[in-house]
């Protein structure tokens, strides 16, 4: 496994996306219930070049018939319907209310995707979710922007800001242009989940976003 991850590296250092995808097809058919590698080609597959969603759809039900409870899937199955499909339905709402690890960081990510359901239909019961994400995990970033978005929108002014000032003291990274020689792994999971679904790793222009909430006045 270990020299399939260095392959990984190497051929995403050169954008050699099409080539990991075959890659890790190859080894599946070897190891066709290895769960890590069917979570890191759903991965790969949700941008571009692929932007496969319905191929992603597909790796993570695979995960979800070997370990129907399988929270990284889970996650990873909200966040492309959420943000690629048609949104999060109620029967895939419920699993992520339902499920509860030993891992905190994982409790507070299902709590923080399923508030994504009530997003402009119930903002008493996204506020809940957000409340009890930030509970299970507070060092994390999204969750506590998100609930100060919903904040200033009730004119909670004061308490919204002290949210984005905690929030931008969690960043762990910023992406920027100049970061050449950083390792970088196209099918890494804890990296998608720390960029698009934690918050910790940020592109510039979201942390730009994210320090403008601070001028939000209403």
């Amino acid at each position: 496994m270990t020299d399939l991850i260095s392959k990984i590296i190497e051929l995403s250092k050169k954008d050699e996306l099409r080539k990991i995808e075959r890659l890790i097809e190859d080894k599946l058919k070897e190891e066709p219930n290895n769960i890590g590698l069917l979570l890191r080609l759903a991965v790969l597959e949700i941008d571009p070049p692929f932007a496969d969603h319905e191929k992603s759809i597909f790796f993570l039900q695979k995960v979800l018939a070997i370990d129907n409870n399988n929270a990284i899937a889970i996650l990873l199955l909200a966040y492309v319907n959420y943000y690629c499909i048609a949104g999060i339905d109620e029967k895939l709402m419920n699993k992520l209310n339902s499920i509860y690890t030993d891992d905190n960081e994982i409790n507070s990510m299902l709590k923080y995707v399923a508030s994504w359901f009530y997003i402009d239909k119930d903002s008493k019961l996204e506020e809940m979710l957000l409340q009890e994400s930030i509970n299970f995990c507070e060092s994390h970033v999204y969750n506590l922007v998100h609930l100060a978005e919903l904040y200033f929108k009730q004119g909670r002014t004061q308490e919204a800001k002290a949210l984005v000032e905690k929030a931008l003291s969690n960043v762990k990274k910023i992406y920027r242009f100049d970061m050449d020689d950083e390792v970088y792994d196209a099918t890494d999971v804890d990296e998608f989940l720390n960029e698009r679904i934690k918050g910790i790793y940020l592109t510039e222009s979201n942390l730009k976003f994210i320090k403008e909430l601070l001028r939000t006045s209403f």
